[in-house]
């Protein structure tokens, strides 16, 4: 409990989301409140995002990263 994993990686012009962290009640996760603030502040649209697994620490905030 308490884990989670997301890691942007920029390299030459590209970038990929791997992870897309927490999910922390039914109406947040990382994806809304960390992610998706931070990728448009640095103005970046993942090429690919990876999601290493189902369970929630890692995929809790993949669908609001997929639906922006």
């Amino acid at each position: 409990m308490g884990q989670g994993s997301a890691v942007l990686v920029l390299a030459a012009g590209h970038s990929l989301l791997f992870d897309a962290g927490p999910r922390y009640s039914p109406e947040g996760d990382a994806g809304q409140c960390v992610i998706l603030p931070l990728l448009r502040a640095l103005g970046e649209r993942p090429d690919a995002v990876v999601i290493s697994h189902r369970d929630s620490d890692h995929a809790g905030g993949a669908e609001a990263v997929r639906s922006a």
